[in-house]
């Protein structure tokens, strides 16, 4: 089974972004739970996103992510398609 390991609640209270992890423990994507229907819907398809939080307005949700060498710190809309914008980035890892 898939694990939840982090978690945000909408300011509305009605709504959840979770970082969902599947076995493999390499598949990550974060998903959007309204709690009206028992399916969810994945907001994310790249990279390793993580520490999701919603900006106050409720439309839009922050979240850092690392795609092959570089971190970025993204938002996205929850409203339908969810494309992510990156507010910064910088290369994840110096040698």
């Amino acid at each position: 089974p898939a694990s939840l390991p982090e978690f945000a609640l909408a300011p509305d209270e009605r709504r959840v972004v979770a970082r969902v992890t599947l076995p493999d423990g390499a598949t990550r994507a974060l998903w959007l739970f309204d709690g009206i229907r028992p399916e969810g819907t994945r907001l994310t398809y790249d990279g390793r996103p993580t520490r999701p939080m919603w900006a106050l307005d409720g439309r839009h949700v922050y979240f850092t992510d690392v795609t092959g060498n570089n971190f970025a710190l993204r938002t996205l809309a929850t409203a339908e398609p969810p494309s992510p914008t990156t507010i910064t980035s910088k290369p994840a890892f110096r040698r």
